[in-house]
């Protein structure tokens, strides 16, 4: 008995692990992460981010290079 306890136990954690693995990452559908300024889109593989740039979304405006300091 102690045997089927600990395995439905033990599955229950992998199962959540999993459901947690699978909810935790940060790119969420129909959301949209917008690079001002970038020249191309990419993505950040330590995050799981696809960053776009605003060509598509902002018609005014200047693009001018900030020092990063």
């Amino acid at each position: 008995m102690e045997k089927i306890i600990f395995s439905f136990v033990l599955l229950m954690l992998l199962l959540y692990l999993q459901a947690f693995m699978i909810c935790s990452t940060a790119q969420l559908r129909d959301f949209l992460s917008i690079a001002c300024g970038a020249r191309k889109s990419y993505v950040d593989v330590q995050l799981g981010l696809k960053w776009d740039t605003d060509d598509n979304y902002v018609e005014t405006g200047l693009i001018q290079q900030m020092d990063p300091e």
